[in-house]
C-alpha cells in the first residue's frame, strides 16, 4: 500500500513538471512574439495587381476609378451616359474622380499612341464644376511634330450643365461621337458659336507652349474672343497686344 502511494506521488509530480514546462515555454512563446512585433515594425502587404479598382461611397456611388487600357470609365451624369462610344475614346490608363453622388467631376487620362510617322503622347487632367461642365484643363501633348504644354480655363453659363448643352444640339445622351459631330454641323453657323458655347464652354484664358516654341498667354472676353496676348517667341523679342471685339491690335508693347 505504501509503494503504491509513492508511484502516486511521483506520477502527480511528473505531471506537475511537465504542466510547469508548458506553461513555461508558452510564456517564452507570447513573450518572443510580443517583443518582435514591437520591434520589428508594421508588416507590408502584398500588392494588389488589377485591371480596374473602384473606390466608392457608403451608398455605392462611385468616387475614384482606376484603371487600365482594357476597362475604360465611361462619363455619366445624373445616371445617364453622355456619350456612347465615350470608351473607346478612354482606351488608355486613366483616373477618374467623381463628386460622391455617381457623376463624373474630371479625371487624368495618360495615352500614348504609335502611328506610321511616330510615337504621340498625351497627358492631360481635368476638373469640372458644379453643374459638371468642364472648367480647367491641364496638359502635354507630343508626338513627330513637336509638343505643347499648357492650361486652360474654361467659364460657362451659370446653370447650364452638360446634358443641357448636348441637348441644345437638338440630340439626346447617349448619342455617338460622330452622331453629335454630325449635330454640330447641322446647326446653322450664325447660330453655332452659341450652341457650342453652351456645350463647351468659353475659354476665357490660356497658358503655355506651342509646336514653335512659343510661350504665352491669351486672356479672352466672354465670346471667346482674345484681347489680352502676351507671347514669348523661341527666340526674338516677348511683345504685349490689346485687341478690339474685331481682332485688331490696337496697343502693343514694345511699340
Amino acid at each position: 500500500m505504501e509503494l503504491n502511494s509513492r508511484n502516486d506521488v511521483t506520477a502527480i509530480e511528473r505531471k506537475v513538471t511537465r504542466l510547469t514546462a508548458a506553461v513555461v515555454a508558452m510564456a517564452v512563446l507570447w513573450i518572443a512574439t510580443v517583443a518582435w512585433t514591437a520591434f520589428s515594425g508594421p508588416s507590408m502587404g502584398s500588392v494588389l495587381s488589377v485591371e480596374r479598382l473602384e473606390i466608392r461611397e457608403p451608398d455605392g456611388s462611385l468616387a475614384f476609378a482606376f484603371a487600365n487600357s482594357a476597362r475604360p470609365t465611361a462619363g455619366t451624369l445624373d445616371g445617364e451616359v453622355l456619350l456612347a462610344d465615350q470608351g473607346e475614346d478612354r482606351r488608355h490608363p486613366h483616373f477618374i474622380y467623381f463628386d460622391g453622388r455617381g457623376d463624373e467631376v474630371g479625371g487624368l487620362m495618360l495615352r500614348t499612341v504609335d502611328g506610321p510617322n511616330g510615337t504621340s503622347v498625351s497627358r492631360f487632367m481635368t476638373f469640372d464644376g458644379l453643374d459638371h461642365q468642364e472648367v480647367m484643363t491641364l496638359g502635354h501633348n507630343e508626338g513627330p511634330s513637336g509638343s505643347t504644354t499648357g492650361l486652360r480655363i474654361i467659364e460657362h453659363e451659370p446653370g447650364v450643365t452638360l446634358l443641357d448643352g448636348i441637348r441644345g444640339l437638338g440630340v439626346e445622351p447617349g448619342i455617338t461621337r460622330a452622331e453629335m459631330e454630325a449635330a454640330i454641323a447641322a446647326i446653322p453657323e450664325e447660330d453655332r458659336g452659341e450652341r457650342m458655347r453652351m456645350l463647351l464652354g468659353t475659354t476665357r484664358l490660356e497658358l503655355g507652349t506651342t509646336i514653335g516654341r512659343e510661350a504665352g498667354l491669351t486672356v479672352n472676353d466672354s465670346e471667346g474672343r482674345a484681347r489680352i496676348v502676351l507671347e514669348a517667341p523661341a527666340t526674338g523679342e516677348p511683345s504685349l497686344r490689346f485687341l478690339d471685339e474685331n481682332g485688331e491690335t490696337v496697343l502693343r508693347l514694345p511699340r
